[in-house]
């Protein structure tokens, strides 16, 4: 909307859109913000829930792909879309894989994004592992969703 400013909200790891609307309208963050007069945009990464892929028909190499695409594919044609309907810098909120993803554009100094930007806010921003101690999710880190997907086959 014209003269509003524009914040958009990218959610974490193996989440979706949901986590800054669902709950009451004076507690979820989409909505608070809306109600004070931001044009709000929330996005979803690949491979969430409004992928709108049906999962029987996906080939396994859809699930090969990593922060990085995310990160010089879908961020700077979700930027490009927002100022192309907005004709307005973006405020950016990521929660956790939503914070890597700019860190990473903005690494590359991805045009898309870096012209495109007024602000960056992290929540939770990811770093390293290094020192947790979940056997889950160490294990985790070394399963490629494809090999996962092929157990069955």
């Amino acid at each position: 909307m014209p003269g509003k400013r524009v914040i958009y909200l990218q959610h974490g790891l193996a989440d979706s859109s949901d986590t800054w609307i669902v709950n009451d309208e004076h507690l979820a963050p989409a909505f608070i913000l809306a109600n004070k007069g931001f044009d709000v945009w929330v996005g979803n990464s690949r491979g969430n829930r409004y992928s709108n892929h049906k999962m029987s028909k996906i080939p396994l190499n859809f699930w090969d792909f990593s922060f990085h695409e995310m990160a010089t594919y879908d961020l700077p044609a979700a930027f490009t879309y927002i100022n192309k309907i907005t004709n307005r810098k973006i405020h950016y909120i990521g929660h956790s894989q939503g914070t890597l993803i700019m860190f990473i554009a903005l690494s590359l100094e991805l045009k898309a994004v870096t012209s495109n930007i007024q602000s960056f806010h992290a929540f939770g921003p990811v770093a390293y592992l290094t020192h947790q101690k979940s056997a889950l999710l160490n294990s985790g880190a070394k399963i490629k969703l494809p090999d996962l997907l092929n157990v069955n086959d």
